[in-house]
């Protein structure tokens, strides 16, 4: 609401009321294939479009080995850091109750 505020100069309720309008005109002619043609979008934007910019990215830049040489070592080290253990045990706390109850995951 602030973000609003300050950069388009409207009143809070006003922007959310615009923007809701907005939606409701989105949606309300194609209903269904509105939301899917917006899932196809995201999809593709992160299917496709994510990968490509990391791939010209990385080329760019001179391929993965240049960016691995560029990285320092003992940033590299993860069985050898001294916290291996302490991340370790945080992660298996996290990881296995989640796994116990989480319907998607069993």
């Amino acid at each position: 609401m602030a973000l609003c505020t300050s950069l388009l100069g409207i009143r809070a309720d006003l922007g959310i009321a615009v923007g809701g309008g907005i939606l409701a005109a989105y949606i309300a002619p194609g209903g269904i294939k509105s939301v899917t043609i917006t899932d196809v979008l995201q999809f593709v934007v992160v299917a496709i479009f994510i990968p490509l910019v990391a791939y010209v990215a990385v080329s760019h830049i001179g391929g993965i080995a240049a960016v691995f040489s560029q990285v320092p070592t003992e940033c590299l080290a993860v069985v050898n850091h001294p916290k291996f253990s302490f991340y370790l045990t945080l992660f298996l706390m996290w990881v296995i109750p989640a796994g116990l109850i989480d319907p998607t995951i069993i």
